[in-house]
């Protein structure tokens, strides 16, 4: 039946091994409890702001949202961009997050576990817009010189 064993011997030696197998205590209350704490955690709000040059909040660009949202950073940065176009302002390329109190920078890949304990707000850096730089109309522009080594010992 079993490997050549009769059925009387495999209910001892499972009766036998059942002291061994774990078993949970009287009360679930720490599972309880650890459920709470990684429940609260999600919940916990987590502010994003858009801030002027004077390092203001701008008006309508302050965000709340719960860092259970945050968990996989594709959906989270779909959610902000979102949000985001909602707002008056046009809609920027987010480089990285910046703690608005110590300075502390978290990069998009990072969100769910690099952000603080509330109260935190973080600032939505956006990545520079970057122009090519055309020399040829300047009158005092008369080339680029590229010097190349070859076999050098």
């Amino acid at each position: 039946m079993f490997d050549g064993q009769d059925l009387d011997s495999v209910r001892t030696e499972a009766f036998d091994n059942r002291g061994k197998v774990s078993q949970p205590g009287k009360t679930l209350k720490n599972h309880e409890r650890n459920q709470a704490r990684i429940k609260n955690y999600g919940n916990e709000l987590v502010r994003f702001v858009i801030l002027d040059d004077k390092r203001e909040p701008r008006p309508h660009c302050s965000w709340r949202i719960p860092r259970r949202k945050l968990q996989y950073p594709d959906l989270a940065m779909d959610l902000l961009y979102d949000i985001i176009s909602h707002s008056p302002m046009e809609i920027p390329i987010i480089e990285y997050f910046e703690e608005i109190h110590n300075g502390t920078v978290v990069f998009p890949k990072n969100m769910f576990h690099g952000l603080e304990k509330v109260p935190a707000a973080y600032n939505i850096v956006p990545r520079p817009t970057r122009v090519p730089d055309d020399r040829g109309h300047d009158p005092h522009y008369e080339g680029d010189v590229y010097v190349f080594l070859m076999e050098v010992p």
